[in-house]
């Protein structure tokens, strides 16, 4: 199906990150997000971000995002956690690379508003803006789950596809292969999908 324009691209992405924490499976199409689904996990096995539980490591639905990259020049970039590391790894743009568990996201939504991005491989762990710094250029991390506003993301629309809940003036920028995703008001290079 051809959407024509960013806005519904980002609806349609938010309904199938919506539907894949319901429990459905959204198409694989949805506006490009590709969702992937891990082997089945009890159906007691709910994971939470306040207090991780034996299950924090199961994701039932696991979601890459690609940004558009840099030029037309640049292919895009994964984002990925670097490394695949545990508390204040940072958040990178890296190559795509399917077997590799830091490429891939479980989304959470959160009561108060926006989703929680976890690494796939410990949901104990959540992207970060470290200490509530809105600002430019301020890099991202992956910190241990606490709840904050700092944790929580959000869909725009227009040209950024991920934003800051606690300051959507701030988007996420892709800044090349290997280089920390930072925050940007009104990124050039950061429609994610």
């Amino acid at each position: 199906m051809m959407i024509g324009t960013k806005t519904a691209r980002v609806a349609v992405a938010a309904t199938a990150v919506a539907l894949a924490c319901a429990g459905a499976v959204a198409p694989a199409s949805a506006a490009g997000v590709r969702p992937v689904t891990a082997q089945a996990s009890p159906a007691n096995a709910t994971p939470h971000v306040h207090q991780p539980t034996a299950a924090a490591n199961q994701c039932l639905h696991k979601w890459t995002f690609q940004s558009m990259g840099l030029n037309d020049s640049s292919p895009a970039g994964y984002l990925n956690v670097d490394g695949g590391g545990g508390n204040t790894s940072w958040v990178i743009t890296w190559y795509s690379s399917p077997s590799a568990s830091n490429e891939y996201w479980c989304m959470e939504p959160a009561s108060e508003g926006g989703w929680y991005f976890h690494p796939s491989y410990d949901l104990s762990l959540c992207m970060d803006v470290p200490n509530g710094r809105y600002a430019a250029n301020q890099d991202l991390w992956i910190h241990t789950c606490n709840g904050t506003i700092a944790q929580r993301f959000t869909f725009g629309s227009g040209d950024t596809l991920i934003r800051t809940e606690g300051n959507l003036d701030y988007g996420l920028e892709d800044n090349g292969y290997g280089h920390v995703v930072t925050l940007e008001k009104s990124p050039a290079r950061s429609y994610w999908r």
